[in-house]
């Protein structure tokens, strides 16, 4: 399989992110390095996870026995295809360091279990 001629790579500056860098540059790669802010950002796992929990709702109501839910993932990390450039998780964490933020899509995520339910009616976020 063939790399894309762009790559998006999350890391601390410093760490082995900075060297893969230079070395994906130096081969003609086009290298983005999004902000924390903007992958905090997060939202493909706040339209995931929108998208997922009326299913638990209407598992519910046909009767399925369900006894709790587990968003997949929590913390971003090491996915045997990807590596460390794909972050699922909706908590951000800092390989190096090990401190973990929690992203919008966590934030959206605990009102709706705060509040027991979110509106289906409130916009939410589409995806490419």
């Amino acid at each position: 399989m063939a790399l894309p001629r762009c790559i998006t790579l999350v890391g601390p500056s410093g760490s082995g992110i900075t060297t893969i860098s230079k070395e994906l540059e130096s081969l003609g790669y086009d290298i983005i390095h999004p902000t924390l802010l903007e992958t905090l950002k997060d939202d493909a796992g706040r339209t995931h996870l929108h998208a997922y929990i009326p299913k638990i709702w209407d598992a519910l109501d046909q009767g399925v026995p369900l006894a709790g839910y587990f968003v997949w993932s929590l913390l971003d990390n090491f996915e045997w295809a990807y590596g460390y450039s794909q972050r699922f998780g909706i908590v951000w964490v800092d390989f190096e360091t090990q401190r973990r933020i929690l992203k919008e899509s966590a934030l959206w995520y605990k009102q709706v279990i705060a509040d027991n339910g979110f509106n289906e009616h409130e916009p939410h976020l589409e995806t490419d």
